[in-house]
């Protein structure tokens, strides 16, 4: 499995990584990222002995993600489709993961639905860490977003359903909450620059010929 995703998988799937990003196709972006990411971890456990690097949270939270995606993606999408008559107002995919060498996700979303998933993983993963829960980028306000109700289908549920709840309550039911600490925080961060040329060679960690390592204690 090692060398046919090495050889035939990687390559292409690079490919097609490179160009969701230039596009900004972030549905295109968030499926590849997931695929990718579960194929790692299927070959990791092909080896002999296993390498097992995600743990019962870590499938918690794919868990959650897939679920937060149905939700507001896919079944989302045909609702308003058929209220509406407008096929774009909802990603299919509203966040992604994926986990290098541990148990760690790494989540991918649009700074929009940043307070709507804090707040889902707020409700599944309760915290016994406080106020250090979230830590990073500031998410906005997170308390006035209800776990799962989203604005563009309050008016669609009221209508069609007869009460706000039934995109709420669906996706409660899918997911177990956590004991509580099983998720110890959560960074908020956003994408960098990317590469950057130095204009003094002073700012590099790389000696000048690119090969030894600066000392960071001077």
């Amino acid at each position: 499995m090692l060398k046919h995703r090495a050889d035939q998988i990687v390559p292409t799937r690079c490919a097609e990584m490179e160009k969701a990003i230039e596009a900004r196709n972030f549905e295109r972006f968030a499926k590849l990222t997931m695929e990718d990411s579960n194929q790692l971890h299927a070959v990791c456990l092909d080896t002999y002995p296993p390498c097992v690097y995600m743990n019962e949270t870590s499938h918690a939270v794919v868990n959650m993600v897939h679920r937060i995606n149905e939700r507001y993606g896919t079944q989302a999408r045909k609702s308003i489709i058929f209220f509406y008559g407008q096929p774009k107002i909802f990603l299919l995919f509203q966040v992604c993961y994926t986990f290098d060498a541990g148990p760690n996700a790494c989540l991918f979303l649009p700074q929009a639905n940043l307070p709507r998933v804090a707040s889902l993983i707020q409700h599944f993963f309760p915290s016994d860490n406080g106020e250090n829960f979230f830590r990073g980028e500031p998410l906005g306000s997170i308390d006035n977003v209800k776990p799962g109700v989203n604005v563009y289908l309050q008016a669609y549920l009221v209508i069609r359903y007869s009460h706000k709840i039934f995109f709420l309550q669906d996706l409660l039911d899918g997911v177990v909450v956590q004991p509580k600490g099983k998720l110890k925080y959560v960074i908020a961060t956003r994408v960098g620059e990317g590469p950057q040329i130095l204009e003094q060679s002073s700012q590099s960690l790389l000696s000048p010929d690119g090969q030894e390592p600066r000392s960071t204690t001077s």
